[in-house]
């Protein structure tokens, strides 16, 4: 059998443990929460630099088109 001091010492383990624990479980899930949120912040922005991405080509391809013509254009002016 345990000692009264014993049980007694074990009894605020258990209490210290559970506390803890409880601590321990909170800012688990606060911690899961921030996750969530990063991630959600994190696809967001990756979409948006696709789009950013995408929009950035179509200029690319435009530049160079008008840069094209103008090229044209001043090559006939030129010969004329």
């Amino acid at each position: 059998m345990y000692s009264i001091y014993e049980t007694k010492k074990m009894f605020l383990n258990f209490f210290l443990f559970q506390l803890y624990f409880g601590k321990m479980e909170k800012h688990r899930k606060e911690l899961e929460d921030q996750n969530v949120t990063l991630l959600a912040s994190k696809n967001d922005l990756f979409t948006e630099l696709q789009a950013e991405q995408s929009n950035l080509a179509d200029s690319e391809e435009r530049i160079a088109k008008l840069v094209s013509q103008r090229c044209i254009k001043f090559s006939n002016f030129s010969y004329n």
